[in-house]
């Protein structure tokens, strides 16, 4: 039975927050969260990490979360991560099967696969007749995960899960579509460089876009009369790029699709969600909500006063979610 403490970290261009969750008696209960703000240079242009700066400040955190509380999932960008769909004989062995992932997966990238960290996932077979398996396959630099894992060791922690951004949102997903009975809902998380649209299905790989359009041109502005003017550009801007989206999937698909949920930093800045409320639902005619993550878990052992789950629970969807497919993988259950 597992009943240890696990922190879900996400690291931002502008923050580092942290999610600590225990499971208790078939339920989840929320142990802490904690944002430190750091500089906007904390990253180079090739996903590496600005080493001293990032371990000084993966100590403070640390300091901050409660004790027993140094296992830590962790997540990459999604533009560091190559993902590829292979077909392999359903009949091999599992030697046989990963020496024909490692194989198949070869000649698509274009990367040695020694210099690479893998995963897969098989998806669902459209026939059973088929003697193939389809399978989803998922690459990052080793370099990328090792330097993270690395700073994370330093600073006292434990890295026992490394994943893609994105699969830290689908899982939330996962988590907000069961607890609300919604499985008809989208989820967006909006940030400060970009936004994700992200979708499970119960066949298939989950559906996941990157929307190029983020908060950071508001936030950079003071507020002031031109305040409005910019959160009005960012919500048209954003909307279209939805609606862009939207238009590709079948009609069949557009119809099984109801609401939005609202998630990420850039949900906490102020009159984002009001301006995409209102034009998701005349431009598409989706409802759209805010979601605060923390209130799928049971924050009742949060009791220092210090979690601000209530005015900045947005922010904390990815930290949650990657905690969340760290448990998964305790539990043995697997994730992509």
């Amino acid at each position: 039975m597992i009943n240890s403490l696990i922190t879900g970290v996400d690291i931002g261009h502008y923050s580092i927050k942290a999610v600590v969750i225990k499971p208790v008696k078939g339920t989840l209960t929320l142990s802490a969260c904690r944002e430190l703000i750091i500089r906007d240079d904390i990253f180079s242009d090739n996903h590496q990490l600005n080493h001293q700066e990032i371990v000084n400040k993966l100590k403070e955190l640390r300091k901050a979360l409660p004790i027993f509380s140094q296992t830590v999932a962790i997540s990459v960008p999604d533009n560091s991560v190559i993902s590829k769909l292979i077909q392999i004989d359903k009949a091999l062995s599992v030697q046989e099967k990963e020496y024909a992932i490692i194989e198949g997966f070869s000649h698509q990238s274009p990367f040695d696969v020694t210099e690479l960290y893998l995963d897969h996932c098989d998806l669902a077979s459209l026939s059973s007749e088929s003697d193939q398996q389809s399978v989803q396959v998922y690459a990052t630099k080793k370099a990328i995960v090792d330097s993270r894992c690395h700073a994370f060791q330093l600073a006292g922690f434990k890295p026992l899960f490394c994943d893609a951004h994105s699969h830290g949102l689908v899982r939330l997903w996962q988590q907000a579509a069961q607890n609300q009975a919604r499985y008809d809902w989208m989820l967006l998380e909006v940030g400060q460089t970009n936004a994700l649209l992200v979708r499970d299905f119960i066949t298939g790989s989950p559906w996941c876009k990157e929307l190029a359009v983020g908060t950071r041109s508001i936030t950079k502005q003071p507020q002031s009369e031109l305040w409005g003017d910019a959160v009005e550009a960012f919500a048209n801007e954003l909307v279209a790029q939805i609606e862009r989206q939207w238009q590709r999937l079948a009609r069949e698909e557009q119809a099984s699709i109801r609401g939005v949920w609202l998630t990420g930093g850039g949900a906490n800045v102020p009159f984002i969600a009001q301006a995409l409320q209102l034009r998701l639902k005349r431009r598409l005619g989706l409802e759209c909500q805010l979601l605060n993550p923390l209130e799928l878990v049971d924050d009742s052992a949060a009791q220092d006063g210090s979690s601000d789950s209530s005015s900045y629970g947005p922010s904390y969807g990815a930290a949650l979610g990657i905690a969340l497919l760290g448990l998964d993988w305790l539990r043995g259950s697997g994730a992509a």
